[in-house]
C-alpha cells in the first residue's frame, strides 16, 4: 500500500514528523506541502527528503481540484498528521471527501489537543494511529461519546498503535558524565505558551544567580531582554537549528515542562542523546521512563476549539530537582536513557507497525 503525506515542511514538531516519515516510511511516495501562513520552509528538511519522496507544493491560489487530482494519482491513500491542512483557511477544500471519491482511504495521526470531535474529515478518516497510550485512550473514550451522541467515527474500530519514536539515524549519543549544564528548549513557544516559557525562564534567571549552573535557553520565539540583570553563566540563544541534532549537542539538563503536549518529541530526542529529561507529571509527557517528573502545581481549563486540561509544573518541585542533580554523576542515568530510547522507541520500526495495521484496514475494506 502506498501512501500521500499531507502537511507542513516547516522547523516545527509537526514539520519534523513528516520529515521522518517521508525519509523513514518507504511506503510514503509523495508529501504534499501547502504553503504555511506565518512560518518559512524548512529547506534542511526539504532537500533531505527530497531522496526519498516526490515533493508538491502548492499555496492558496492554485486550483486545489487540479493539485490533488494529480498528488492522488499512483497512490492508494492519504497520510496526515494532527489535521489534513485543507480543513483550515485557506485552504478550504474537501481533500478527505476527494480521497474518498477516488476509493482511497485516508489515515491520521491525531495529536489529541487538537483533535475536533465532529468535524466531517475527523469523523470520515479511516483509521488513525495513536502516539501515545494518552492518546490511545482519550480516541477511544472520544469515540464511545460520539457514539451517545448518535455519531459512529469511521476510525471507532480502527484505532491503532500507542507510540512514536526518534529517527535514530539522525541524532547521535553523547555520554554525559555530570550535571552541569542546563538547557531549556523553548522552541516557537507553543501556542498560549504551551511550552511555559513565562514561567521557566525567570525561575531558570534567578537559578542561574544563585548556583554554579551553566543555563542555556533556545528559543525560535522572541525573547524578553534581560541584559540589565542577566547573569554571566546564562546564555541567550533566539535561533533555528539547521537540524535537530544541533539542539542537543551540549548540555547534560534537558527542561520540558510543558502544560500540555501531544506528544514532546523533545523528550525523546534529548534522552537518546543522552541528556536527562525533566518534564511535567502529567500524560503524555511522563509517558518516557526515563525522565525525571516534576510536581503539578495546579490544573486549569485551556480552550483549543474546545476545554483540555492545563496542567501548571511546579517551579518549587523543579528547582528541588535541579539542585538535587548539580554536580552530580550522571553517566549511569545518561547511558540508561540513550538505551531506553533506543530500544523501545526506534521509529522505523514504530512506521513498520502503523504501516502493517494501516494495510490491515485498507485489504480489510
Amino acid at each position: 500500500m502506498r501512501l500521500g503525506l499531507v502537511g507542513w515542511g516547516v522547523a516545527s514538531g509537526n514539520g519534523g514528523m513528516n520529515t521522518d516519515i517521508a525519509c523513514l516510511g518507504d511506503f510514503v511516495t509523495k508529501w504534499l506541502i501547502p504553503k504555511h501562513p506565518k512560518l518559512p520552509l524548512h529547506d534542511p528538511y526539504i532537500e533531505r527528503a527530497k531522496g526519498s519522496v516526490e515533493i508538491t507544493f502548492v499555496d492558496a491560489n492554485d486550483n486545489f481540484d487540479d493539485v490533488i487530482d494529480q498528488f492522488s494519482e499512483d497512490i492508494d491513500g492519504l497520510l496526515y498528521i494532527e489535521h489534513p491542512i485543507f480543513n483550515i483557511k485557506p485552504y478550504t477544500f474537501d481533500i478527505v471527501g476527494k480521497f474518498h471519491s477516488k476509493n482511497k482511504k485516508v489515515f491520521g495521526i491525531p495529536m489529541w489537543e487538537w483533535w475536533p470531535e465532529e468535524e466531517p474529515w475527523a469523523l470520515n478518516t479511516d483509521a488513525i494511529w495513536a502516539v501515545t497510550d494518552y492518546t490511545n485512550n482519550y480516541m477511544n473514550a472520544l469515540a464511545n461519546v460520539l457514539e451517545t451522541r448518535g455519531i459512529t467515527p469511521l476510525w471507532k474500530n480502527t484505532i491503532f498503535g500507542n507510540q512514536w519514536g526518534v529517527n535514530l539515524s539522525d541524532f547521535s549519543y553523547r555520554q554525559r558524565d555530570r550535571a552541569e549544564e542546563i538547557i531549556f528548549v523553548r522552541g516557537n513557544a507553543g501556542y498560549k505558551d504551551r511550552k511555559a516559557g513565562k514561567l521557566i525562564i525567570p525561575e531558570l534567571i534567578k537559578l542561574a544567580s544563585e548556583s554554579q549552573y551553566k543555563i542555556t535557553i533556545y528559543s525560535q520565539a522572541e525573547l524578553e531582554d534581560i541584559s540589565e540583570n542577566k547573569p554571566e553563566n546564562l546564555i541567550l540563544e533566539q535561533t533555528v537549528f539547521p537540524d535537530r541534532k544541533s539542539v542537543y549537542e551540549n548540555g547534560d539538563i534537558f527542561i520540558f515542562c510543558s502544560y500540555w503536549e501531544g506528544l514532546c518529541h523533545g523528550i525523546y530526542e534529548a534522552s537518546y542523546s543522552g541528556g536527562l529529561v525533566l518534564t511535567t507529571n502529567t500524560p503524555p509527557m511522563n509517558e518516557c521512563v526515563p525522565a525525571f517528573v516534576i510536581d503539578v502545581e495546579e490544573t486549569s481549563t485551556e480552550m483549543l476549539g474546545k476545554a483540555i486540561k492545563k496542567a501548571i509544573p511546579s517551579m518549587r518541585s523543579m528547582r528541588q530537582v535541579l539542585e538535587s542533580l548539580q554536580g552530580q554523576d550522571i553517566s549511569e542515568i545518561s547511558y540508561e536513557s540513550h538505551q531506553w530510547v533506543k530500544n523501545k522507541r526506534n521509529l522505523s520500526e514504530t512506521l513498520a507497525q502503523m504501516h502493517q495495521m494501516f494495510s490491515s484496514r485498507y485489504l480489510n475494506n
